[in-house]
């Protein structure tokens, strides 16, 4: 099996590019849509927390555990005010911060006053699949059928991200995590994944974006033809006028 430090520094090193590419895409488009700025949120507070979790052992508890794995599941909730921002269907997030809030004292509970690497791992597992799951939960259901391909296609990869997450928490149910994070032999398949749920989740943002300007641009085509043919029916009544 890979040494799991470096399956995170991988990690690190993917989040890296994809953040950056997701710079480059709010940049050109920030003022055409809006949430852009809240997918980039996400991608910044995943990557801090990778790299925080890279350096477990080396920094604090505080970071390297409870501050890490808020920063993911903060990234989600950024994630999903951006998705809703970007179809214009705006809702309140209390619900969402409570879940936050929730989330770190578990946490920070299971890493001093009862430690418990697989407590923290179930809880981790949760937050994401809790996360991961409004999103799908808000595509499919909330947006209806009138949803393009490539926000569908979104919706199947944060369903990947529930299933990953559920069979992360069965696997620590039948084969105790121990006590070393770095040494969990199951966490380094699970990284793998997100890994490459990550990436996919890059391009289809990308297409996203890249659809709604096709769509943009299309109807503006179709109103300028319009326009057109409206003022060369208006010019040629008015020839008819003064003949």
């Amino acid at each position: 099996m890979i040494d799991m430090r470096t399956i995170i520094l991988s990690y690190a090193i993917t989040n890296i590019v994809c953040a950056s590419l997701m710079a480059l895409l709010w940049m050109q488009n920030r003022k055409r849509f809006a949430g852009i700025g809240f997918w980039l949120g996400n991608y910044v507070a995943i990557c801090a927390a990778v790299v925080l979790l890279a350096l477990r052992g080396i920094i604090p508890d505080l970071l390297s555990i409870v501050i890490a794995n808020a920063l993911v599941v903060f990234g989600l909730i950024l994630l999903y005010v951006g998705l809703q921002r970007f179809v214009g269907k705006v809702e309140s997030q209390l619900h969402n911060y409570i879940f936050l809030a929730v989330f770190i004292l578990v946490h920070a509970y299971f890493t001093y006053i009862h430690p418990s690497l697989l407590a923290r791992n179930i809880n981790a597992s949760a937050g994401i699949f809790i996360g991961s799951f409004q999103i799908a939960w808000f595509i499919f259901r909330r947006l209806g059928a009138a949803i393009s391909s490539n926000m569908r296609s979104l919706g199947v990869i944060t369903i990947f991200y529930c299933l990953i997450s559920l069979a992360r928490i069965s696997a620590d149910l039948i084969v105790d995590p121990g006590t070393d994070f770095l040494k969990t032999g199951t966490d380094s398949l699970v990284f793998l994944f997100y890994q490459t749920l990550q990436i996919a989740l890059t391009l289809n943002l990308f297409l996203n974006v890249n659809h709604r300007l096709v769509v943009n641009l299309e109807r503006d085509i179709t109103e300028r033809k319009q326009a057109e043919e409206a003022l060369g029916e208006r010019q040629k009544q008015g020839i008819e006028q003064l003949g």
